[in-house]
């Protein structure tokens, strides 16, 4: 049981909470200083009545006990759940973790996902969620007081979680959702659930009397270690049953065959799963999956190259007939890997002997100390074997007529970089005519900043620009032939110093930049500049500020009694805008020990002006200007190449606590470089402008919110006209005009479920309903030259049909035109294709 707010901080609590805002930090300080609160670990292995109460309480301070298992497991929690909150995530949580403390070797959170199916933790972006309903305002009534079912089972490497809600006072009304976890390679796992603003009474574990256990996965080679067992055994209450009768089935026996003992045989490459299922009673049955993967290994790697045969080569060093000057001899050498279906074939290149170098290509250079006789010998190895071949060389001298060095072309001649970044400049030496390549093409490198000084360049014409170098700095690289040093050629590198921060998921594998910092009122400004979207198509990024001291250490505040301590803002994009205050200010919130308190703060604070109908383009550049005046503050982010403001956002009467604000970006999908401008507002911001009000929530469980902690997005109930903020003498004026224009809703489904995430087999097809609350005209953008390759989709007649052509991911775009009543709407698709 969960009473108390120190008990709250349990071993695992903060694993998650890697977010950069004072609730984040002074949580896990807390959980890391060793109060009390451990949590009560229970091992099940039957069906068990319990007595875990969870206490009603602020997101992510209640928990209930540790649930542990071994192994594939069945376990579903009977519980009731109240809520006294308003929000469509106001119920359990459940959470995955390995069996070790948070602080303890080995720990790690797989995931955690809660009602609305939202959710961090390492195998996130592995999990597929599922509900049967958006309609949050049905779900609500639901979760007010409802009894609950839990299933969490485990099958080999992959975790399904089951939950059914069912109101206490009508038992027509239910909803359910469930999520598939894979990648859980950890035998041993707990789970528990966590609340938010709601109490829970679990009374119940219900465990199968029998369960199968057997391996999570067998690798197999077709030419090798082709048979394996899967180990199966069955455990009745955790008792091993001797002698039980199990039965085998392959999902495809083109890749693996099992026979009824077990035994699992390589067929060919590709993947598998083999079912073990027991019987008992009269109709149940009990099962557990191995996953086999079946692959073929190198035997044998083969060299070939000019003059290259039976293992043994020639290498002249070249010698000029008209004045015996010599330049170095080249072979560009090739490694095949047998069988060709491998499933490596990387080449790993070495040589042994001084008079000749090997590059990663296989271009094998004699070295000027090089001499007629000397021998070397070069081998290729498949990466990660002992599979590998020698050819040995032996250096001969070549009389032949040189083509004298008479110009040296740079590649690339000019180039942007920024400071710290590596640089690849290649050199070709030409003849007389400007375009014969002269014999020797050896080039030394160097390089000078504009005061003369000398920067280090490699051999191979690799500089890295030095980290104190600032934009608009100048560095001239030189490559000198190294047959006359009078003939050389030059490029340039610009400085242009930018920041780049990388996002892979929302709050658990973000990152910041370093702080802005700004004093009294102001502006503070970055340009966003080749940007990139993440693998799966996705960019998402917060702009936060929060209050910092003069010294530019973070603002603490010790009276207040809650895990957030300093106040700050946060304004979010994750395919659409959307913003939150929380914490503020943070000293005005009273609380004693063990009172709950809601964190975000009153919506009415807030409220967008404008936000572009358009998507994020990361090819674009934007400029993002935070300006503050007083206690009100602006978020604007403009879209330089169409000259339009893409978001616009005022915090209206926001007490910060302090007169100095640590201001940055925070990348959650994808990769963003940041560039500093004194420029800050050039444009008057009261252009065509539109009010767009967050509603309670979208009723989209596709995208997940990035919010850090339960945002309050109800509408704002603000109808505040010309506020103006000043900023380097310019009045900017912020109209809060109505909107009349709906927001249009686009609904993918796949049979009855609303889905945003399909998989397909590589030859196979799958069609999915779209439709729109509008009448706008539904389309499909257009896929990328790489996209094609892996998935064909047509859109007729409200039918998305996918086809899969070959292994891959990707995200398809559906969008809505605008109509006379509904703007235009865009949803997006996941596809992967197996």
């Amino acid at each position: 049981m969960r009473k108390s707010f120190k008990k709250v901080l349990c071993a695992v609590m903060a694993a998650s909470m890697v977010f950069s805002t004072p609730i984040a930090t002074n949580v896990v300080a807390q959980a890391a200083s060793g109060e009390e609160g451990a949590c009560v670990v229970k091992d099940l292995t039957k069906t068990t009545e319990l007595t875990d109460t969870v206490a009603n309480g602020a997101w992510w301070t209640n928990f209930s006990d540790y649930y542990r298992f071994e192994g594939n497991f069945d376990c579903t929690l009977e519980l009731t759940s109240k809520t006294s909150g308003t929000n469509n995530w106001n119920a359990p949580s459940v959470v995955l973790t390995t069996d070790a403390d948070r602080l303890a070797s080995g720990y790690k959170e797989y995931v955690a996902v809660r009602a609305d199916n939202y959710g961090w933790g390492d195998n996130y972006d592995a999990t597929l969620a599922t509900t049967d309903s958006t309609d949050w305002a049905s779900w609500l009534e639901i979760a007010k007081d409802c009894k609950a079912t839990i299933q969490v089972k485990r099958s080999g490497d992959t975790v399904y979680v089951n939950e059914t809600y069912t109101s206490s006072t009508d038992d027509s009304k239910v909803r359910h959702q469930s999520y598939t976890v894979k990648n859980v390679s950890a035998d041993k796992i707990r789970f528990f659930l966590a609340g938010d603003n709601n109490e829970m009474a679990i009374t119940k574990a219900v465990v199968p009397d029998y369960t199968v256990k057997a391996k999570a996965k067998l690798d197999l080679v077709t030419n090798g270690a082709s048979k394996a067992s899967v180990e199966a055994s069955v455990l009745n209450n955790g008792v091993a049953v001797p002698d039980a009768a199990v039965t085998y089935k392959t999902s495809d026996e083109k890749v693996a065959t099992v026979d009824d003992k077990g035994e699992v045989t390589a067929v060919a490459d590709g993947n598998a799963v083999i079912t073990a299922t027991y019987a008992y009673g009269e109709d149940q049955t009990v099962t557990a999956d191995t996953e086999v993967t079946v692959t073929t290994t190198a035997e044998k790697v083969t060299i070939s190259g000019e003059g290259v045969a039976e293992g043994k080569g020639t290498l002249n060093i070249l010698k000029d007939k008209k004045n015996g000057s010599v330049a170095p001899g080249k072979v560009a050498l090739t490694a095949t890997v047998t069988p060709e279906n491998a499933a490596v074939k990387d080449i790993v290149w070495s040589v042994e002997g001084s008079a000749a170098t090997v590059d990663k290509n296989g271009v094998v250079t004699t070295t000027d100390d090089a001499k007629d006789g000397d021998k070397v010998t070069v081998k290729a190895t498949v990466k990660g074997t002992e599979v590998s071949a020698i050819v040995e060389f032996t250096i001969g001298v070549k009389e032949e007529s040189f083509v004298d060095p008479t110009s040296v072309a740079v590649t690339p001649a000019a180039v942007t970089a920024n400071a710290g970044e590596e640089v690849k400049f290649t050199a070709a030496v030409y003849g007389e005519d400007g375009k014969t390549l002269a014999t020797n093409q050896d080039v030394k490198w160097s390089a000078t900043n504009a005061s003369g000084t000398a920067i280090d360049v490699s051999a191979e014409g690799v500089l890295t620009v030095p980290a104190n170098a600032k934009t608009g700095d100048k560095i001239t690289v030189t490559a000198t032939s190294k047959a006359d040093a009078k003939v050389v050629g030059t490029a340039t590198i610009t400085v242009r110093v930018f920041e780049t921060v990388t996002g892979t998921t929302w709050w658990t594998a973000f990152q910041a930049s370093k702080d802005r910092i700004l004093k009294g009122d102001g502006s503070v400004s970055f340009i966003l500049e080749n940007n990139k979207a993440d693998t799966a198509g996705n960019i998402g990024f917060c702009v936060e500020a929060y209050a910092v001291n003069e010294d530019g250490s973070k603002y603490v505040n010790n009276d207040v009694a809650t895990t957030e301590k300093g106040a700050y803002i946060t304004s979010s994009y994750n395919g659409s805008f959307g913003g939150w205050v929380a914490g503020i200010p943070a000293a005005k919130l009273k609380a004693t020990e063990g009172t709950t308190i809601d964190f975000a703060a009153n919506p009415d604070n807030f409220y967008n002006i404008s936000a572009s109908k358009e998507a994020f383009l990361p090819e674009h550049n934007y400029k993002v200007t935070f300006t503050k005046k007083g206690n009100d503050y602006l978020i604007l982010m403009k879209d330089l190449n169409d000259d339009t403001w893409f978001y616009r956002q005022m915090f209206k009467g926001a007490d910060m606590e302090s007169d100095t604000l640590g201001i940055h970006f925070m990348a959650q999908l994808g990769t963003f470089n940041l560039v500093d401008t004194d420029d800050h507002l050039t444009t008057n911001t009261t252009d065509k402008p539109q009010v767009v009000r967050p509603k309670p929530n979208p009723g989209n469980n596709t995208t997940p919110s990035p919010s850090p902690s339960p945002s309050n997005n109800n509408t704002n109930k603000n109808n505040t006209t010309n506020n103006n903020t000043t900023n380097n003498n310019k009045t900017t004026t912020l109209t809060d005009a109505k909107s009349t224009v709906k927001a249009a809703k686009i609904t993918v489904k796949k049979g009855k479920k609303a889905v945003s995430k399909v998989t397909v087999k590589k030859g196979k097809k799958v069609t999915l309903k779209v439709s729109v609350n509008s009448k706008g005209k539904l389309s499909v953008a257009k896929l990328s030259k790489k996209a094609k390759k892996i998935a064909k989709v047509t859109l007729k007649k409200g039918k998305l049909t996918i086809k899969g052509k070959k292994k891959g991911k990707v995200t398809l775009k559906i969008k809505a035109a605008k109509t006379s009543k509904y703007k235009k709407a865009t949803k997006s698709i996941k596809v992967t294709v197996k």
